[in-house]
């Protein structure tokens, strides 16, 4: 475990500061915290976390749902709680087995209503809705490395347009993307495509987060070994927010990727490690 205060001295010191002015210490921690959330992002060693998550597979609702011509929401006849049914974003709203849309939001003050996003055509009254949900929540905000069905040996590719590829399909889910509930529930999760017919497990290797470093006994933990790569990317950056010379920038780009080298020897006893 290492703390802020600490980085912020190795820093200093591989920089030759013997002290800083204020605008310095507020650079050298911009740059810790930009070296360190990229460090994270890149699946380093020692930071990543293995966890088990699982779609929750098809939701009927109780009771039957209503829509106006022209309003872009759905609401349920009864009292429905769509945001503990734990449908998100993404998912698939299908009305009276036929009519398919894609879930926009979910207001967390408004748990009996669902937007899809677009206004709607034509009025529906009291009809039938299902769900198929797509989502995988996840324990933090870390980037997702690697994501695969727990009895499947096949990776799922992520992808940014995962849902655009397959908004309505069914079947074994080829791509993923990830996101925040920000309308909503607030979670993070993993939307998956083509959704899943049933409820399935998925195993996913995920980085390790950590919120902004501000305060001096702010710490996360860490192997020796990577502190390196955060201290020569600290290093790197500062130079880039603070200096223009050409030498200096290719000196600290040249340490940057010296770092990393060693950070892929480190990974296993093969030398090899694959971002």
């Amino acid at each position: 475990m290492v703390t802020l205060s600490a980085l912020e001295t190795r820093l200093q010191n591989r920089l030759g500061f013997t002290s800083l002015s204020t605008l310095q210490s507020a650079q050298l921690r911009e740059a810790l915290n930009a070296a360190v959330g990229r460090v994270l992002t890149e699946g380093a060693p020692g930071l990543n976390r293995t966890v088990i998550a699982t779609n929750l597979g098809d939701y009927t609702a109780s009771n039957t749902v209503s829509a106006v011509a022209g309003n872009d929401y759905l609401d349920s006849d009864a009292a429905e709680d769509f945001a503990a049914a734990g449908i998100l974003p993404g998912d698939v709203v299908v009305l009276n087995d036929t009519r398919k849309l894609l879930v926009h939001r979910i207001e967390s003050g408004t748990v009996t209503r669902i937007y899809v996003g677009s206004n709607f055509d034509q009025a529906y009254t009291n009809a039938t809705l299902k769900v198929h949900r797509r989502g995988l929540v996840l324990p933090t905000g870390g980037r997702v490395i690697s994501l695969r069905k727990t009895n499947s040996d096949r990776e799922v590719e992520y992808s940014p347009r995962a849902i655009y590829r397959a908004p309505f399909s069914l079947g074994d889910p080829r791509w993923f993307s990830q996101s925040k509930d920000v309308e909503g529930s607030d979670v993070h999760y993993v939307s998956i495509a083509p959704v899943p017919a049933t409820a399935t497990d998925y195993v996913i290797v995920q980085a390790y987060e950590i919120g902004r470093l501000t305060t001096d006994s702010d710490n996360f933990e860490i192997p020796e070994g990577v502190i390196d790569v955060v201290l020569t990317r600290g290093v790197e950056i500062y130079r880039s927010l603070t200096t223009n010379d050409q030498v200096e920038l290719i000196s600290a780009d040249d340490q940057s990727t010296d770092a990393d080298d060693q950070l892929r020897d480190r990974d296993a006893a093969s030398g090899t490690f694959i971002k």
